[in-house]
């Protein structure tokens, strides 16, 4: 599970909270916790990257892909220069366009 803080805090992605605590399931923690108060928990599955044709233009997309399959975020560069293009097919040629990510073992309380 991803733990995304508030992109004000100090923090980056990471898949447990601060102390080793397990994160908070969604919308629990940002209710309760001023702290973080646009905290996002998400079960992701794989991470996976295309590029999309759209009104004579390439839309560069970034797509997060839940345990169900089901897109549930998506990251689009609009209008990038050469340098945000070149960074984001390095990440593309680096996965192969799709990338599985690891699922921590679950914890018991």
């Amino acid at each position: 599970m991803l733990h995304a803080p508030h992109p004000h805090s100090s923090g980056g992605v990471r898949g447990r909270a601060a102390g080793g605590r397990p994160p908070a399931t969604c919308g629990g923690r940002a209710a309760k916790d001023a702290a973080h108060p646009c905290t996002a928990c998400l079960q992701l599955k794989e991470v996976r990257w295309a590029e999309v044709e759209k009104q004579e233009r390439t839309l560069y997309v970034t797509r997060f892909v839940n345990l169900g399959d089901a897109v549930v975020l998506s990251c689009i560069l609009h209008q990038p220069g050469e340098a945000q293009v070149a960074a984001w097919r390095q990440l593309q040629d680096k996965y192969g366009g799709c990338v599985v990510l690891e699922q921590e073992a679950p914890t018991s309380t």
